[in-house]
């Protein structure tokens, strides 16, 4: 996860505005285009123990939705995140959202209320919602296409039903940059090399054993300073 946004949602800022009955992270997206991508996010923020609230998981069918959104966010939302692509960017229902959102951030007199993310390269920064320019806008599009991804190879555990440690986790950066091989694919096999490292018998290692193991060599071979020989490639200690 992007450093702005781990500062937005650490421990303090939470605690201080879920005393005001504010505990729920907004998502505000395009339906049905950018389903994907919120249901992603929702799920990484739920794993880590946050409350979201989006309409894929809270919108009962036939209800008159509105009016429970805007409560939503006027009421009972410490963070509203405007989800930006470039349908997002002109969908009446999401400008709608985000005007109550301003309102409620004045109200509140909080400038972290509202935190853009882009997920959309063809979205022009000079075409994004002019009230929106002014935040500062987390940038995901770089790691959301068919050569880029973030992989969490550490955190909450379905299995074990818990986080194994106290801080936010935070992802690595995957791209591909020669072959065509698919990113789920490639994501798959960097976290399977993560679990287990058998060498050391240690669980959920943040990157995987390969590179872990190449670091070692590295550091047995600089300390070791009568070697005279060029260095071999880095592909021969992985």
């Amino acid at each position: 996860m992007p450093d702005g946004m781990k500062e937005l949602l650490n421990s303090e800022n939470q605690k201080s505005l879920g005393a005001n009955q504010r505990t729920a992270i907004f998502i505000s997206h395009a339906t049905p285009d950018d389903n994907k991508f919120t249901a992603w996010l929702s799920a990484k923020l739920m794993a880590l123990g946050y409350t979201v609230w989006c309409d894929l998981f809270n919108l009962p069918k036939g209800c008159v939705f509105w009016d429970q959104i805007e409560t939503q966010i006027r009421d009972h939302s410490c963070v509203f995140i405007p989800v930006l692509s470039t349908i997002s960017n002109r969908r009446d229902g999401v400008l709608k959202e985000i005007a109550v959102a301003e309102k409620t951030q004045k109200k509140l007199v909080d400038d972290t209320f509202i935190c853009p993310l882009r997920i959309d390269q063809n979205l022009s920064y000079d075409d994004i919602n002019v009230s929106l320019v002014r935040s500062n806008i987390i940038d995901f599009s770089l790691f959301i296409d068919d050569k880029n991804s973030f992989l969490w190879t550490t955190g909450f555990v379905p299995r074990l039903q818990t986080a194994l440690g106290l801080e936010v986790p935070s992802p690595i950066h995957i791209a591909i940059d020669k072959g065509d091989a698919e990113i789920s694919i490639v994501t798959k096999d960097i976290l399977a090399l993560t679990k287990l490292n058998y060498n050391a018998c240690q669980y959920g290692d943040h990157i995987p054993v390969t590179l872990r193991f190449a670091d070692k060599i590295g550091e047995i071979l600089t300390a070791y300073p009568k070697i005279k020989t060029p260095p071999l490639a880095f592909k021969y200690y992985i």
